[in-house]
C-alpha cells in the first residue's frame, strides 16, 4: 500500500534540524582538527601568484582579517575562523595555508670571536664599506655609543606597521644589540669592535622585545630587507616548526641576490652524528651557522646535522647590549653575525660577487675542523674571514649533489609515496656519501643510504615513504647529500611539494530525485509522488532502505506531508487527493533523503486545474 500524505508532525521536523545541525557541527569539529586550530587563528596564505582584491575580498568575506601582505612574494598573513580554513585550502590559486608560528632569539650569546676568525687581519684590505647587512631581531639601541645604525625599521609589537622612527625599533630586550655589535660594532677605540665595523648596519625589528615573533613578522623583515637593496640578511632566531611562507621569503631574498645566514639553533646534545633543525636555519636557501669554543671544538648546545654550512664562535661571546652597556652570552645566535660580518667583508672587498659566489667562497675558505671535509658537527669548518677577503679558494675537488628530486604531488594519507632522488659526483675522485630524504613537516626521516659513485657518475635512489599517521595537508619532502669536502652547498640538498587528503570516503554517495506521473491534474484526480534514491553514479544504482520526507505545498498555502523507506527498486511512491480547499495552480514538492551517511534533497511542482 502506497504510504499517503498528511498533516504535518511539529516534532519530526525539529528532530530532522537537530540531526542536519548536529552533523553539520561535527564536519567542522574535524576541519578545524587538521590544523589544530583554534575558534580562529592567525594563519600564513600562500597564493600560485600574487594576491590581488579578488582573495582580498574572499578573506574578508569569510571573517579574516588582514594581518600581514608582501609585496615580493605572493603571501598574505591572516586572522581567519576556523570553519573558513577548509573552504580558503580549496581555493585553486591558494597554495598552502599554515598556523603563523612564533620564533624565538636563539639562545643567548656574546663574542669574543672577532681576532679568532681573523676579521682583523682583512681590515687592512677592507672593513665593510658598502655593504648594507640587515640584523632580523628584537631591534637595536639607536643611542649605544659603539654602533651607528644606517636606519631601521619596526614589524614587531602592537605596532609592527613598518615604522622607521628609532623609537619604534628601540631594543628592550637587548639580543639584537648583542648581535648588531658582532657584525658591526666601530673600531672606536672604545667598548668592542664587530667583523665589519664599516658596513652600514640596519636594525630590523621583526622580535618582541619578549624575544619572540611571529612568522608574519620575520617575513615582513626579509620583504623589507628585498625593497631596500640590503645584500646580506643575519637572523639570530628560529624554531622547530617547517614553514612554506619563510620559505618563499627566503628564496624570494636569494632570487634578489641576497646572502641569508641563521643561527643553527641551540637545541645540540653535543653528538655531532644526530640531527637537530631549527627553521628557517634548514632551509636550502639559508645558511645554517654552528656555535664552536676558542679551543676549535662543538659548543655542547649547538644543532648539528646535514643542513650546517659552518661554525664561528658562540661561547662567551662579548658584544653590545642594550642600554649602552655589553653583555656576554653563549649560543648559535653569536655565530650567526660573525659569518653576516664575514660576508660583509667579502662583497666589500669584491662587490662583483654574487650570493652563490660569496657563500661558495666561506665554505671554500673555512678552517676545516673535525672530520676531514664536510661533516655534520662543524660543516665546512670555522669561517676565516682574512682568507674569505684574500680569495684563497682551493679548487673543488669533492663536490655531491642532489641534481632532481621527484614525487607526486598528491596522496592519500595510507599511501606508501615513492620518491626518487638523482644524486651525482662532480668531483674529481670516486666518493662515498649519504643520501637522506625527511618529511620536513612531521619531522620523519623515511630514507638514508650509502652511495659510491665515480667521478663524474650519478645514479637515483628510490626511497618509500609510508604516509600513515601523517597529517592532512601540504608537506616539503627534502633530499640531502653529504659528502665531507663537498663544496658546493647550494646543490646539496632539492625539496618538493606533496599534498596529503584525508582517505576518501566510499565509492557510494546518495542522490534523491521526485518526480510526478504528469505535470497537469484535474481537481479530484489522483496525484503520484515518485522519490528514487540511488548512489550518485553514472548510471545511478538504486538504494534500498532509504529514509525520506516528502513535503508538498498546495496552491492555496496547505501544507501535507509523508516520509517513509525506500524499497527494493530505491522507490517510494506517494498519492495525494487534493480537496477543494487546497485551490487551483503550482503545487510544490520537497523531499530530503537521508541514507545514515549521505544526505540530498530534491523539489518538483505540478499544476492543478478546475
Amino acid at each position: 500500500m502506497r504510504p499517503h500524505l498528511r498533516a504535518p508532525s511539529v516534532t519530526l521536523l525539529v528532530c530532522l534540524s537537530i540531526v542536519l545541525s548536529v552533523t553539520s557541527g561535527e564536519a567542522r569539529d574535524r576541519r578545524g582538527e587538521a590544523l589544530n586550530l583554534q575558534a580562529t587563528e592567525r594563519v600564513m596564505v600562500g597564493f600560485s601568484d600574487m594576491p590581488g582584491p579578488a582573495d582580498v575580498a574572499a578573506i574578508q568575506a569569510a571573517g579574516g582579517i588582514i594581518r600581514a601582505a608582501y609585496a615580493r612574494f605572493p603571501v598574505l598573513c591572516a586572522e581567519l575562523p576556523v570553519q573558513a580554513v577548509n573552504g580558503l585550502q580549496r581555493n585553486p590559486h591558494v597554495r598552502y595555508v599554515e598556523l603563523d608560528h612564533l620564533r624565538y632569539v636563539s639562545a643567548q650569546t656574546l663574542p669574543w670571536g672577532v681576532d679568532h676568525i681573523d676579521a682583523d687581519l682583512a681590515w687592512a684590505t677592507t672593513q665593510g664599506e658598502g655593504v648594507r647587512v640587515a640584523v632580523l631581531d628584537t631591534g637595536g639601541d639607536p643611542d649605544h655609543p659603539d654602533l651607528s645604525y644606517a636606519g631601521g625599521v619596526n614589524f614587531a609589537g602592537w605596532r609592527r606597521d613598518g615604522s622607521t622612527g628609532s623609537r619604534w625599533w628601540n631594543d628592550g630586550h637587548g639580543h639584537g644589540t648583542w648581535t648588531s655589535g658582532t657584525v658591526g660594532a666601530l673600531d672606536n677605540g672604545i667598548g668592542v669592535v664587530g667583523v665589519a665595523p664599516a658596513a652600514s648596519v640596519y636594525a630590523v625589528k621583526v622580535l618582541s622585545n619578549s624575544g619572540s615573533g611571529w612568522d608574519s613578522d620575520i617575513a615582513q623583515g626579509i620583504d623589507w630587507a628585498i625593497g631596500a637593496g640590503m645584500d646580506v640578511i643575519s637572523m639570530s632566531l628560529g624554531g622547530p616548526s617547517y614553514s612554506a611562507a619563510l620559505a618563499d621569503a627566503c628564496q624570494s631574498a636569494w632570487n634578489a641576490g641576497i646572502l641569508v645566514v641563521a643561527a643553527a639553533g641551540n637545541e645540540g646534545d653535543g653528538n655531532p652524528a644526530t640531527e637537530e633543525v631549527s627553521w628557517p636555519a634548514a632551509l636550502p636557501t639559508v645558511m645554517s651557522i654552528g656555535a664552536s669554543t676558542s679551543a676549535d671544538g662543538l659548543a655542547s648546545f649547538s644543532n648539528t646535522g646535514s643542513h650546517l654550512s659552518l661554525v664561528a664562535p658562540g661561547v662567551s661571546v662579548h658584544s653590545t647590549y642594550k642600554g649602552g652597556t655589553y653583555a656576554t652570552f653563549n649560543g648559535t645566535s653569536g655565530a650567526c653575525p660573525h659569518v653576516a660580518g664575514a660576508a660583509a667583508l667579502a662583497l666589500s672587498a669584491d662587490p662583483t660577487l654574487t650570493n652563490a659566489e660569496v657563500r661558495s667562497l666561506l665554505t671554500a675558505t673555512a678552517v676545516d675542523l673535525g672530520p676531514a671535509g664536510w661533516d655534520g658537527g662543524f660543516g665546512y669548518g670555522l669561517v676565516d674571514a682574512f682568507a674569505a677577503v684574500g680569495g684563497v679558494a682551493t679548487p673543488v675537488l669533492y663536490d655531491a649533489a642532489v641534481t632532481n628530486l621527484s614525487a607526486p604531488g598528491t596522496a592519500t594519507v595510507g599511501d606508501l609515496v615513492s620518491v626518487d632522488v638523482e644524486v651525482a659526483n662532480n668531483g674529481a675522485y670516486t666518493e662515498t656519501f649519504f643520501v637522506t630524504a625527511i618529511d620536513s613537516i612531521d619531522g620523519e626521516e623515511f630514507g638514508s643510504e650509502s652511495v659510491t659513485l665515480a667521478a663524474g657518475a650519478k645514479t637515483t635512489r628510490g626511497f618509500t615513504w609510508d604516509t600513515a599517521g601523517n597529517s592532512v595537508g601540504e608537506h616539503v619532502v627534502l633530499a640531502w647529500v653529504t659528502l665531507a669536502g663537498d663544496e658546493r652547498p647550494s646543490n646539496d640538498s632539492r625539496s618538493v611539494e606533496i599534498v596529503l587528503s584525508a582517505v576518501p570516503p566510499p565509492a557510494t554517495g546518495l542522490d534523491i530525485s521526485v518526480t510526478t506521473d504528469k505535470s497537469v491534474y484535474r481537481r479530484g484526480e489522483w496525484i503520484y509522488i515518485t522519490v528514487l534514491a540511488t548512489d550518485g553514479g553514472s548510471p545511478g544504482v538504486p538504494l534500498a532502505g532509504v529514509y525520506n520526507f516528502v513535503e508538498v505545498l498546495t496552491a492555496s498555502g496547505n501544507l501535507y506531508i509523508g516520509d517513509a523507506f525506500t524499497g527494493p527498486d530505491g522507490r517510494t511512491v506517494y498519492r495525494l487527493k487534493p480537496k477543494p480547499r487546497d485551490g487551483v495552480g503550482t503545487y510544490l514538492v520537497l523531499v530530503l533523503g537521508d541514507s545514515g551517511l549521505y544526505q540530498d534533497a530534491d523539489s518538483t511542482s505540478f499544476e492543478v486545474v478546475r
